[in-house]
């Protein structure tokens, strides 16, 4: 029996992601899930650092942020916005264009095609198609955990109503 991915309605994910403090909230929550663990020195306590969803090492004092090492690493537009382009890229059965995302979205549409490409790059990957995942309980919903385990497939659901997100937890280089 094969599993439907319906996506979400623009009106539930606005309801799910309705600012830029819950996406943070949501990558917090999502990357330390089993607590917090030092990149650096692999050290597991830690104290709030300048920014308010950082976290400071108590050993080698190194700030790490939610962000870091995924594909909102370096972001320079809203998070939100972000969350958004991945909402559109991964629900529209035919795609989007980077000029359609940049008028939704008021930002430059280079800007648009290059996170986009970031998306679908993380998204390439044969180990995060529909057929084959893992079930783990997570924030939202269900987080769906691809064969290949680098590759996290996240889903949000509502209801029975499921927005297949597909991205990295690390960062894409391009």
């Amino acid at each position: 029996m094969e599993n439907k991915f319906i996506s979400l309605a623009i009106f539930e994910f606005q309801e799910r992601c309705p600012s830029d403090d819950a996406c943070f909230n949501y990558l917090v929550k999502l990357k330390w899930e089993n607590g917090f663990v030092c990149p650096h020195c692999a050290h597991t306590k830690y104290c709030d650092a300048t920014r308010k969803y950082d976290r400071q090492c108590t050993s080698c004092n190194r700030t790490v942020s939610p962000t870091s090492q995924t594909l909102f690493h370096k972001l320079k537009f809203p998070v939100l916005k972000a969350f958004y382009i991945i909402y559109y890229v991964s629900t529209n059965k035919k795609g989007i264009s980077s000029t359609k995302l940049s008028r939704k979205l008021g930002l430059r549409q280079k800007t648009c095609w290059a996170f986009k490409q970031k998306v679908m790059k993380a998204m390439e990957s044969p180990a995060a198609s529909h057929k084959s995942y893992n079930q783990s309980k997570n924030l939202f919903g269900k987080k769906l955990t691809a064969i290949n385990p680098n590759i996290p497939v996240i889903a949000i659901i509502t209801k029975s109503i499921i927005c297949f997100f597909s991205f990295s937890l690390r960062r894409v280089k391009m």
